[in-house]
């Protein structure tokens, strides 16, 4: 399903006038096994993540406020606590999605992982696009926010954020059977308003 991101993504970065030009970077974080673009350094800050169950799980949170655009990277660390991890994935798409206006939900594919790709039009008048993926012992939650009054100028900074995140290396899995997986998302559900 990123494919069709991807087209929509490409339309909105052709009304990028040099004037809005940024200089965006990947910033890989090799112990987290992820890489995403920020158009300037984010913060890092630890914290914890409380299951259903009430466990703390360590989270490092990567965040970035640029006007009315905000960028989020969540990786939650489930190492030793497997069956927390996917209640948490069930428990963070319920959350996203009663959030506001789901305008997209769909499957989707990155680096051979397969996750599920959101766009929640807050009540606020926000605009967020959303990635959730399960790999490994993480789960990474990915939120790229424009508020009003703002929403349209930032919907480009949105859109590349959430494509550019890719997982590397370790224990994410590859090989033909992960790889299978995401070419085979025929079945992708979607909702659209």
């Amino acid at each position: 399903m990123r494919a069709i991101a991807c087209g929509g993504a490409l339309a909105l970065l052709s009304a990028w006038t040099p004037a809005r030009a940024q200089t965006w970077a990947e910033y890989a974080i090799a112990s987290l096994q992820v890489a995403v673009q920020f158009p300037a350094a984010p913060t890092q800050s630890a914290g914890t993540f409380i299951t259903a169950s009430g466990a703390s799980v360590p989270q490092t949170v990567f965040g970035l406020t640029q006007g009315s655009v905000q960028l989020t990277l969540t990786v939650v660390d489930f190492t030793g606590r497997g069956g927390d991890q996917g209640t948490a994935e069930r428990q963070s798409l319920k959350t996203l999605r009663d959030a506001g206006g789901v305008r997209l939900d769909v499957d989707e594919c990155i680096s051979g992982q397969d996750g599920r790709e959101l766009s929640v039009a807050g009540p606020d008048g926000s605009q967020s696009k959303l990635s959730v993926f399960s790999v490994g012992p993480r789960l990474y939650l990915l939120e790229a926010k424009a508020s009003p009054p703002d929403v349209d100028s930032g919907a480009v900074d949105t859109v590349r954020f959430q494509q550019s995140m890719r997982f590397s290396g370790g224990t994410l899995g590859s090989g033909p059977g992960v790889q299978a997986i995401c070419r085979g998302r025929a079945r992708a559900a979607s909702t659209v308003d």
